[in-house]
């Protein structure tokens, strides 16, 4: 389907293994300008690891391009879609709280100051 439901996501994360373990990293030259490239987990749990050159872009092996196919086609990309979310929304949470907690103290500071109480309990004059 073009989109998954939050449930089809959640059961995709379940059952989702790698692919495969990523190979050991070995720096190659730019087919172009010869400079050694970059190496680059394509996806975050892909396991395809892809060759970078800065200047002329990203290089497959053989066989790299059919796995992240298989990838994107198992799901793959939604399922870092989810994790990115579900990292996003509990940093959201934490700095949520922490904002909270810094309101509370400065309020309770506030309500105990001088002027609040001359404000909100004035005494008979």
């Amino acid at each position: 389907p073009e989109v998954f439901t939050i449930d089809e996501l959640r059961r995709l994360r379940a059952l989702y293994k790698p692919f495969w373990r990523p190979q050991d990293s070995r720096y190659v030259p730019c087919p172009d300008c010869g400079q050694l490239m970059n190496r680059k987990i394509w996806g975050s749990h892909s396991g395809v690891i892809v060759d970078v050159c800065l200047h002329h872009g990203t290089w497959f092996d053989a066989g790299e391009v059919e796995k992240i196919r298989e990838y994107v086609k198992l799901g793959g990309v939604e399922y870092e879609k989810l994790r990115l979310t579900e990292t996003g929304l509990s940093a959201l949470d934490v700095k949520f709280e922490k904002e909270i907690r810094r309101l509370d103290r400065r309020f309770y500071t506030y309500r105990n100051s001088r002027f609040f109480d001359a404000f909100f309990n004035p005494r008979e004059q």
